[in-house]
């Protein structure tokens, strides 16, 4: 398996990452209502590359606790 597959969440790691969901929607809302648009612009870009290493980092742990994780079907590489 690739770095790069992207797999199908069990449903401990499906609960976590739906846990950050929330805190990270809730938390660009928070952004969102700065006044100043630079602020918004560099906090909201660093939440994304934060939830962009949650995921990764909840698809390393389910593969290390089952050693191994079924492929999303829509998104196996061709």
């Amino acid at each position: 398996m690739s770095k790069f597959n992207y797999v199908k969440y069990d449903e401990r790691s499906e609960m976590l990452q739906n846990k950050f969901k929330k805190m990270v929607v809730d938390l660009d809302a928070m952004i969102m209502s700065f006044p100043n648009t630079h602020t918004r612009y560099n906090a909201c870009a660093a939440l994304e590359v934060f939830y962009m290493w949650v995921g990764k980092t909840i698809r390393d742990d389910q593969i290390q606790r089952n050693g191994y994780a079924d492929l999303q079907e829509e998104r196996k590489d061709g």
